[in-house]
């Protein structure tokens, strides 16, 4: 009996211990993080032109706004109790296309790659297909 219950206690030990390190693994998804937001600049090299980023975030207010709102819209569909598969489909194909809209506008104007939204290299797939660079949401 001795020895089941020191079993226990050494596993709820172990386990207690292993999720708080992992836990801290990774740290969280705020500032300072190591995750990009905004306009999504990944800091690889630190070398961004900042008139260049206004200009940039100038010219694709409206297709970021119409991303987030198909986000929003892509979102609401998956919530539903039967989710209809084609508008699934329709929105993600618009995602996809305002997502490269604003990578050629990103490209002009001489940025990095920009992460815009969810998915692959956050220029992809679109929302809900996990996590990005450095376990950064897309």
């Amino acid at each position: 009996m001795k020895r089941i219950v020191a079993v226990i206690a050494v596993t709820a030990v172990v386990l207690v211990v292993g999720g708080v390190a992992f836990a801290q693994i990774g740290g969280g998804r705020g500032p300072g993080s190591g995750c990009a937001y905004g306009a999504g600049y990944n800091g690889a090299n630190g070398n961004i032109n900042i008139e260049s980023l206004k200009k940039f975030q100038k010219e694709t207010q409206a297709q970021r706004d119409d991303l987030m709102i198909k986000r929003a819209e892509l979102a609401n569909e998956y919530a539903k109790a039967t989710p209809d598969t084609t508008k699934i489909a329709d929105l993600r194909k618009q995602m996809t296309d305002l997502q490269a809209k604003i990578q050629q506008a990103a490209e002009k104007n001489g940025l990095p790659a920009m992460r815009q939204g969810r998915g692959q290299g956050r220029m992809g797939s679109g929302m809900m297909m996990g996590a990005g660079q450095n376990g950064c949401p897309r």
